[in-house]
C-alpha cells in the first residue's frame, strides 16, 4: 500500500474519532439547557443566579468546543498538503 493512501486512512481515522469526540460533546447540550430553563424559571437569589450563569458557561462552552473538533474532523477529513507532511514526514 502507497504511504500517501496510509497518510489518508489515517487522517480518515483521525476525522471520525473527532466526530464522535464532538458528538460525546454535544450529548450534554440537552441536560445543561433543561438546568437552565430550571433556574431561568426561580425567583432570583445570589445563589440560583451563580448556578444559571455556571450552567450557560458550560453551555456554550460545550457547543463552542463541538463546533471546533467538528471544524477539525473536517480539515483533517480533507488531508491537505500540511496534515500529510505532518502524518508523513520526510527522512532528511
Amino acid at each position: 500500500m502507497p504511504q500517501k493512501e496510509l497518510v489518508l486512512i489515517a487522517s480518515r481515522a483521525i476525522s471520525l474519532y473527532l466526530v464522535f469526540w464532538s458528538l460525546g460533546n454535544l450529548a450534554n447540550v440537552p441536560a445543561l439547557a433543561f438546568a437552565i430553563s430550571h433556574y431561568a424559571g426561580l425567583p432570583a437569589s445570589a445563589g440560583q443566579d451563580y448556578l444559571y450563569k455556571l450552567q450557560l458557561i458550560q453551555l456554550l462552552s460545550h457547543i463552542v468546543v463541538s463546533t471546533g473538533l467538528f471544524l477539525a474532523a473536517v480539515w483533517t477529513y480533507r488531508c491537505g498538503p500540511k496534515l500529510e507532511a505532518y502524518l508523513s514526514p520526510s527522512e532528511n
